[in-house]
């Protein structure tokens, strides 16, 4: 308690974080989930600190499709609502996923390999918030992650999306996000490219790799989605490595997000 009241006067006193950001010509943003906005004395703190939210649980599929072509909207809307009444900016996450499924999916594209149980869920979402984002999480982790012992000579991830429809299920899922939103920024989401052993080597490469293939391919990505899960006893940063392959990045022209930074 007493370091509490220590700190809080000095809190209270600074810029938020969502200024501060706005300094360096950055948004700070943050994951919200529903309960959240029942909590009066979290809410303002909220609103203070962030400038964009991100749903945390409320985009996933199991959420929102529960059954085939049933859709439950109400999680993104509340947070949306939330967002824009307290001038937020907003981004999708995610779109395309390997977990967080419905029980219902992943057998039914195993046995039907219909591309439009893919589609036609990147259609709905990104079609009802159509200018709306500021960016969506178009696939996540699509990449095999050798510090968790995949080994895949491709580079991706043994997921059903890819052992029912190959790697053009990430084409697919782009394609079908930019014509269903002309504006909101698209992004491929991963993690594992930060350490400096030689998963993370592995990892950085795999990810140009991905990457430079879409965009010969004329995959509308527009952005690296960096998730920054970061270990403060695991393997460490190179900051030489890192650098580097963010500047790989900027040399494509690609934006790039921090999207869910945690230590």
């Amino acid at each position: 308690a007493g370091f509490g009241s220590f700190i809080a006067p000095a809190f209270a006193q600074s810029s938020s974080l969502a200024a501060l950001a706005a300094g360096k010509r950055l948004i700070f943003g943050t994951a919200a989930a529903t309960y959240e906005l029942h909590d009066a004395d979290f809410l303002p703190l909220l609103a203070r600190e962030a400038a964009m939210l991100v749903p945390e649980y409320e985009m996933k599929r199991h959420v929102v499709e529960p059954e085939p072509g049933r859709y439950d909207f109400s999680g993104i809307d509340a947070l949306m609502d939330f967002a824009r009444a307290h001038d937020m900016a907003f981004r999708g996450h995610p779109l395309v996923w390997y977990n967080a499924n419905p029980p219902w999916l992943e057998e039914a594209v195993a046995s039907s390999r219909d591309k439009k149980l893919l589609t036609s869920y990147v259609t709905a979402l990104a079609g009802r918030y159509r200018g709306r984002m500021h960016s969506l999480d178009v696939v996540n982790e699509a990449l095999a992650q050798p510090s968790e012992g995949d080994d895949n000579s491709s580079g991706l991830r043994q997921s059903f999306w890819l052992k029912a429809f190959g790697p053009s299920y990430i084409d697919m899922a782009f394609h079908a996000a930019r014509t269903a939103d002309p504006q909101a920024l698209l992004v491929y989401n991963d993690y594992g490219c930060e350490p400096g052993d030689a998963a993370g080597d592995a990892m950085r490469a795999n990810c140009l790799k991905l990457l430079d293939g879409m965009l010969a391919r004329g995959v509308p990505v527009q952005a690296l989605g960096m998730q920054g899960h970061l270990s403060a006893f695991g393997p460490k940063v190179d900051q030489v490595k890192l650098r580097n392959f963010l500047s790989e990045i900027a040399a494509r022209k690609l934006t790039l997000l921090i999207t869910e930074l945690d230590v």
